[in-house]
């Protein structure tokens, strides 16, 4: 597991009013993801070239405005598919921010360990497609095993505390 002074997010908003309906958070944008949606608005976290900013730079301005802030959204590209999100939801639990995460629903076993483990209040999966054979291939541009994403609905109607 990386440690949290060698990771790098792609992106951050310091407040944001839309992000998770009645909360005012912050929202850090992991870089990388496992799919290719030609729609894809974040293009620059899925390809890594958006500019790197260092987690603990993030962190400090986060606890610092610790009082003004419901909680944190992790979003992306694919958190899921980024090796910080463990250290990071570890670190934000121990700041004692709930955390929304965003995820396209393709890791079901860590969405389960994270939920497992009480580190995430609020999930939001974005169904890419219509469970129909070979639909999602054509609109994420990869090839999406569709029992992952039943079993992560299934996980969140289980274990979720919260969910969209």
């Amino acid at each position: 597991m990386p440690e949290l002074n060698d990771l790098r997010a792609g992106g951050y908003l310091p407040a944001s009013f839309l992000d998770w309906e009645g909360h005012v958070a912050a929202v850090l944008f992991t870089f990388g993801c496992n799919l290719r949606c030609p729609w894809c608005h974040n293009g620059a976290l899925v390809d890594g070239t958006a500019a790197p900013i260092p987690i603990t730079e993030i962190l400090d301005d986060v606890a610092r405005r610790k009082t003004f802030l419901d909680g944190v959204v992790v979003s992306g590209g694919e958190p899921t598919a980024w090796d910080g999100l463990m250290p990071l939801l570890c670190r934000l639990a121990e700041m004692e921010l709930p955390v929304k995460l965003d995820t396209n629903g393709t890791n079901p076993q860590l969405l389960r360990r994270v939920l497992g483990a009480g580190l995430v209040r609020h999930v939001a999966l974005d169904v890419k497609a219509p469970f129909d054979e070979g639909l999602w291939e054509k609109l994420t541009g990869k090839p999406v095993d569709e029992r992952t994403i039943k079993d992560s609905i299934a996980t969140l109607r289980h274990y979720a505390p919260s969910y969209e």
